[in-house]
């Protein structure tokens, strides 16, 4: 005998304060399924600023090599001219 499911009735403020937090970013249907994927796990989300660091300086670097100043790329990516350039002298990873 299968299990009758009730998650599509459930809404924004049927959920535990910290499940409305990411309901509030991916919407409550996503939200029931993360919850049912993981169930009683805890779970870390990792912070990817270090890989978009990583995936600007390449853009970053390839365009410098296209002939983009430096200048025009720290104003591009909102950051200083030093920045840019430190970015350029450092070895890709």
């Amino acid at each position: 005998m299968g299990e009758i499911d009730f998650s599509s009735e459930i809404t924004f403020d049927e959920l535990p304060q910290n499940l409305q937090m990411i309901a509030e970013v991916v919407g409550v249907e996503n939200t029931i399924k993360l919850s049912s994927a993981f169930r009683g796990c805890s779970l870390y989300i990792r912070n990817l600023e270090p890989i978009l660091r990583r995936k600007r300086d390449a853009h970053i670097r390839q365009e410098y090599d296209e002939g983009t100043r430096v200048i025009e790329l720290a104003r591009k990516y909102k950051i200083s001219q030093r920045s840019v350039e430190k970015i350029l002298s450092t070895p890709e990873i």
